[in-house]
C-alpha cells in the first residue's frame, strides 16, 4: 500500500545513456530510494555492469545497517 516504496531503476534501463552514466545514475536513484525507505542501511558501494549482447544489467550493492557489525552484498540481475 506504498505506491511510491522502492527505486526507479526500471526506469533507468531504457534511457539513452552510456555505461558510466547509468552506473552514476543507478547509485543516485538507489541511494534516494534508501534515505526514504530505509535511513538505517548505509550504502558503500554500488556497481553496475552492463551485458548489452545478453541483455542484462548486473547492480551489486554493498551496504551496512545500523547496529550490525557485518557489510553485506545485494546482486540483482536486470533484463532489458
Amino acid at each position: 500500500m506504498q505506491p511510491t516504496f522502492g527505486s526507479d531503476v526500471y526506469h533507468l534501463l531504457f534511457e539513452p545513456i552510456d555505461d558510466q552514466m547509468l552506473a552514476q545514475a543507478t547509485r543516485k536513484t538507489i541511494g534516494q530510494a534508501i534515505d526514504e525507505w530505509m535511513p538505517y542501511v548505509q550504502i558503500v558501494n554500488v556497481k553496475t555492469t552492463s551485458r548489452k549482447e545478453e541483455h542484462i544489467v548486473l547492480i551489486e550493492v554493498e551496504y551496512t545497517v545500523d547496529g550490525w557489525p557485518v557489510e553485506n552484498t545485494l546482486n540483482m540481475g536486470v533484463r532489458i
